[in-house]
C-alpha cells in the first residue's frame, strides 16, 4: 500500500505511513496500486507496468521556502545566494517522484558559492556577457547533484552511470 503523500510503501494493513505518519486509505491505495500494476492493453491480454509520477509537494511549504531564500539572499547582499538556491531545489527535488522512485539533492551551498563566484569574476571580465550561461551552469549543477534514492535502502542512493567516454554510433 502507498501513501498518497510521500510514496512510500506500506504493509498492506497499515493505517499510517510509516515514513510520514499520514493517514492511509485503503480504497485510494488499492485503486492506485491497481492502476500501475495491473494495466493491459491488446483487450486485456498483456498486461503492462505503468510507472506513476508525482510531486507532492505544497503552495504553503514552496511560498514559506521563497520567503526564507529571498530573506537570506537579501540580508548577505546575495553572498548567500547558493544557499538559497540550495534550499530551494532541495525542498523541490525531496517532493519528487520519477517512475516510482524519489529523487534527491546532494548538493552543498559551499559546493555552488565556489562555482559562483568564478562566474560573477567571468561575468565582470565579460562585461556581463557571461551572465547568459550562468542559468545553464546552475541548472547543470543541480542536475550533477541529483539522483535516485534506492527504496530497499535509504542509505544507498545511486546515479546513472556517465556516457561522457563511450562513443555514440551514428545516425544513419
Amino acid at each position: 500500500m502507498y501513501c498518497e503523500k510521500c510514496g512510500y510503501e506500506n504493509l498492506d494493513d497499515a493505517s499510517n505511513c510509516a515514513n510520514c505518519g499520514n493517514i492511509l486509505s485503503n480504497t485510494a491505495n488499492t485503486l492506485k496500486s491497481q492502476n500501475a500494476n495491473s494495466f493491459t492493453q491488446n483487450n486485456n491480454t498483456t498486461p503492462v507496468s505503468i510507472p506513476y509520477s508525482y510531486f507532492d509537494g505544497g503552495l504553503l511549504q514552496q511560498i514559506g521556502w521563497l520567503i526564507l531564500g529571498v530573506i537570506v539572499t537579501v540580508i548577505t547582499l546575495g553572498i548567500c545566494f547558493p544557499c538559497a538556491v540550495c534550499m530551494l531545489y532541495n525542498w523541490e527535488i525531496k517532493h519528487t517522484v520519477i517512475e516510482g522512485k524519489r529523487l534527491r539533492f546532494d548538493g552543498k551551498a559551499i559546493q555552488l558559492f565556489g562555482n559562483w563566484l568564478l562566474w560573477l569574476l567571468l561575468t565582470i571580465i565579460t562585461f556581463g556577457i557571461f551572465a547568459f550561461w550562468i542559468p545553464i551552469k546552475i541548472k547543470k549543477w543541480k542536475t550533477k547533484h541529483t539522483f535516485f534514492v534506492d527504496e530497499t535502502n535509504p542509505n544507498l542512493n545511486y546515479r546513472a552511470e556517465s556516457n561522457r567516454s563511450k562513443k555514440l554510433p551514428k545516425h544513419k
